[in-house]
């Protein structure tokens, strides 16, 4: 094994934490990096790259561009997952060590998470199905990346309409940047090989930009957006009684109601918004981030 993991093939390197990651990746300057993607794909890629275009399905183009990759990181949007299983078993082919799955986003070690999403539980049959194969999967989890909440109108805010749905009480979470998300795993990726066998092999890799209530939250966003919450529509309610709600829409056949529990466990304690360990920032040197700095610069991009 080398001192780093040195080739590092990306699937999804234009999407929302992969364009950070591999920006992160070209910054710190110590890997040889491909970037795959469909013939379809209109992405442009920075120079510094290897870029292969083909099909997923594809043997002997996927045996091409992944041969003599170190590590694969697959970052599929929703409507890609279902591919998932077929590229895990490309990279088994071609002898890829490490894959860095489909995660980025809540814990999928906490067994409650798993037991009320099977979002969640996916993502367990994969790590299984990775190992099974003979490589070794490196989880990340985030919890919420919270700029794109927020320019998103999730969490249970809404800047366009100026609604909330506040869930008051103590409990701390969990969320991360999508900047500090493509820090973490070009950090984490940089580190030593045999620190990285040791530390993240078939483990997780824990990230975070900030550790807040849901009140803390709606504050900075307030104070973000020099507004008051006499402007806005503000309901208060229980994080665990969204998640209800959201439970009771999916056994009617609402499919929103995924949302809900997503949103619920997040929020509620027990599911994983607070992380079973303390996060590998500090291991890696990741930098500060200002709550109401990132959620101004986020406002200026709501949809």
């Amino acid at each position: 094994m080398s001192a780093i993991l040195k080739n590092i093939a990306i699937i999804g390197a234009s999407g929302s934490v992969g364009k950070p990651t591999l920006e992160e990746l070209l910054k710190i300057g110590k890997h040889s990096i491909t970037v795959i993607s469909r013939k379809s794909s209109q992405a442009v890629f920075p120079a510094g790259v290897r870029i292969e275009k083909g099909e997923y399905d594809d043997d002997a183009f996927m045996k091409s561009a992944l041969a003599g990759q170190d590590v694969l990181i697959i970052m599929l949007g929703f409507p890609g997952l279902p591919q998932q299983d077929l590229i895990v078993q490309q990279a088994s082919k071609a002898g890829v060590m490490y894959v860095l799955p489909c995660e980025y986003g809540m814990d999928s070690q906490n067994d409650k998470a798993c037991e009320i999403s099977s979002m969640i539980q996916d993502k367990r049959d994969v790590q299984i199905r990775i190992k099974e194969l003979g490589m070794k999967f490196i989880a990340v989890v985030t919890n919420f990346w919270t700029d794109y909440m927020i320019a998103h109108n999730a969490g249970g805010f809404n800047l366009t309409a100026k609604r909330a749905t506040v869930h008051p009480g103590t409990y701390r979470w969990h969320t991360t940047t999508q900047a500090q998300v493509g820090r973490g795993i070009a950090a984490m990726l940089s580190l030593p090989a045999a620190t990285i066998e040791k530390d993240f092999a078939n483990g997780w890799l824990y990230l975070t930009s900030f550790h807040v209530t849901h009140e803390e939250m709606f504050q900075a966003i307030l104070t973000a957006t020099n507004s008051t919450e006499s402007k806005w529509q503000v309901e208060r309610k229980p994080a665990k009684q969204l998640l209800e709600e959201g439970q009771v829409k999916l056994k009617a056949g609402d499919r929103s109601g995924v949302w809900d529990v997503l949103h619920g466990a997040t929020f509620a304690e027990g599911y994983g918004g607070e992380y079973s360990r303390e996060p590998h920032n500090v291991m890696l040197g990741l930098p500060e981030e200002d709550l109401v700095d990132v959620v101004r610069q986020a406002a200026k991009e709501v949809r």
